[in-house]
């Protein structure tokens, strides 16, 4: 299902660009792709992500354009070229953590956003290097960008998009393989941040 969507993403890019320097044809064929998407329940998956992420997405806004108290904490545990992590709390709670990891051929940031200790939003900016950090050849213009964000309930991944990705949905295995992945990550966070809260004597 998700390469079938994907075909008729691009099949309706490409018919209104050709068809539209000829005739008015292209907004046949426009609307009996959409009629094909339709058919398959790609509309209603795509206006129930939509609602999906809505409240979603105004909560992150809302964190984002918070005034916050921050702790910055030095995190090598899951990056070979070392990391670091940015906690920032309201009223003493803990609303957003944002992670820093580099390596030898790729870096991440991550922005973990937390609701009454539970997890249940991520941004990820994953940058692939053309070539090993140390070769001559090395440029981070060149390099691939990914952006990633997610949603998660009850400590699962729900949904999953990648901004230069067509947008159907994902198998259930990756998604299930993402979903440890983030949620062993976002542990790990936690961990370090309880770890250094201890340390610091804070409360």
């Amino acid at each position: 299902m998700r390469r079938l969507y994907c075909i008729f993403i691009t099949l309706a890019c490409a018919s209104t660009w050709t068809l539209a320097q000829t005739d008015e044809s292209w907004r046949e064929a426009t609307q009996e792709v959409k009629d094909s998407i339709d058919a398959i329940g790609m509309s209603e998956y795509a206006s129930n992500k939509a609602k999906l992420r809505e409240p979603i997405d105004n909560e992150v806004e809302r964190i984002n354009a918070s005034d916050l108290d921050s702790t910055y904490i030095d995190f090598p545990q899951l990056s070979t070229e070392g990391g670091e992590l940015h906690v920032y709390r309201e009223n003493g709670e803990i609303v957003k953590i944002d992670v820093s990891l580099y390596g030898c051929s790729h870096q991440a940031h991550i922005s973990f956003y937390v609701k009454n200790g539970e997890l249940f939003s991520l941004e990820e900016t994953h940058t692939k290097y053309n070539a090993p950090i140390t070769a001559d050849e090395f440029s981070l213009e060149d390099s691939k960008e990914d952006h990633i964000l997610a949603i998660f309930r009850d400590r699962k991944l729900i949904d999953y998009q990648v901004r230069s990705d067509c947008g159907a949905p994902w198998e259930e295995e990756f998604i299930a393989s993402e979903s440890a992945k983030y949620i062993s990550m976002y542990d790990t966070c936690m961990d370090a941040i309880e770890a250094s809260t201890s340390d610091s004597g804070e409360q």
